[in-house]
C-alpha cells in the first residue's frame, strides 16, 4: 500500500518484462510489455474509486551507425 495525497491508501501492482535480441553486428531489437493495476482504498479497506488497469506493449529497433552514434525507431 502507498499513501495518497487525499489521505487514503492506494494498492498497486506493476509487472513488466523486456527481451532484447541482436539481429546483426550493428542491429538489435527490444520487445517489452507491462501490466499495472491500482485502486484507492478507504481506511477501513473499502474501495472508493474502483480499480484502474493498464496494459502496454512496445518495440524498438536499434542501429549502431558508429562508435558514438546510434539511431532507433520505437513504437508502443
Amino acid at each position: 500500500p502507498q499513501p495518497a495525497a487525499s489521505g487514503n491508501v492506494r494498492n498497486s501492482t506493476l509487472v513488466s518484462a523486456n527481451y532484447s535480441y541482436r539481429l546483426f553486428e550493428y542491429d538489435s531489437i527490444t520487445l517489452g510489455g507491462s501490466y499495472s493495476r491500482s485502486s484507492a482504498l478507504e481506511d477501513l479497506g473499502r474501495v472508493i474509486d474502483g480499480t484502474t488497469e493498464f496494459i502496454s506493449v512496445r518495440g524498438r529497433f536499434n542501429r549502431r551507425i558508429s562508435e558514438r552514434l546510434t539511431a532507433y525507431a520505437e513504437a508502443g
